[in-house]
């Protein structure tokens, strides 16, 4: 370490700590501070290799932890995007059979907004994805969570994350955000009212059963082509695993 930051003679112990303290108050953290019980092990569950898909629940950590759920995102992800380059190595080398991948980075909001610098750390996971082999969904609630970023500079490179995606998946919003989103891709007065009819109920009350008004509904959006109109209907098993709506059942 001391000759890496050129302090490697004995008179140089001093300056060597100046240099080194911020280094060990950040180590000191990982494993002693706040996030010390979620970073400061090895990790009891790897992702394999070979399996189909992977998810990665967070709902136990507590929701006013922002730098808990913000470092555990960007940690799954890193983990996740190593777990693909070992993957091709190992193609590469004949070790496995090729695959492609397909990666979604949900709740990104969470991530972005609790400091300055996280917007890059998220853009360089995400870079050069095609040589890759990788595909990527980011997912959140609204263009209006990239504009509420704390410097310019992060609402920039935010906004290229809209800008540069290939493929948009519009559900129930707002005027407002189809304005936003019309800023991004061009909306025709048809799709406007197609995916606003989404976000009203269609009567007073609702059915028996039917459910969050406009849920599994998205419009398909791929450069200035007409946009697609498609409804998602989950699987028993997506519904016993991912059902947010338990506590409305209970009674």
């Amino acid at each position: 370490m001391r000759a890496v930051t050129l302090w490697q003679e004995d008179e140089d112990v001093p300056r060597f700590r100046e240099d080194v303290a911020g280094l060990h108050r950040t180590l000191l953290a990982l494993l002693h501070g706040p996030l010390g019980d979620t970073f400061e092990g090895q990790t009891t569950t790897a992702i394999r290799l070979d399996t189909p898909a992977v998810c990665v629940d967070i709902s136990s950590i507590d929701d006013t932890d922002e730098l808990r759920t913000a470092a555990t995102l960007l940690s799954t992800w890193s983990y996740g995007f190593a777990q693909v380059e070992a993957a091709h190595l190992m193609a590469d080398l004949g070790l496995a059979p090729p695959r492609t991948f397909f990666t979604v980075l949900d709740e990104l909001w969470r991530a972005l907004r609790v400091g300055h610098g996280l917007v890059d750390r998220a853009d360089g996971l995400t870079r050069l994805n095609r040589q890759k082999g990788t595909g990527t969904a980011f997912i959140t609630h609204s263009l209006a969570d990239l504009e509420a970023l704390p410097t310019a500079h992060d609402r920039a490179k935010a906004r290229g994350f809209a800008e540069r995606s290939a493929v948009l998946m519009i559900g129930p919003c707002s005027e407002q955000e189809l304005d936003a989103v019309a800023r991004v891709r061009p909306l025709s007065q048809a799709e406007r009212r197609e995916v606003l009819s989404w976000s009203a109920p269609p009567s007073w009350t609702a059915a028996e059963g039917s459910g969050t008004v406009g849920r599994g509904n998205f419009l398909i959006k791929v450069g200035s082509r007409p946009g697609i109109p498609v409804h998602l209907e989950p699987t028993e098993t997506e519904m016993r695993l991912g059902n947010t709506d338990f506590r409305w059942t209970m009674t």
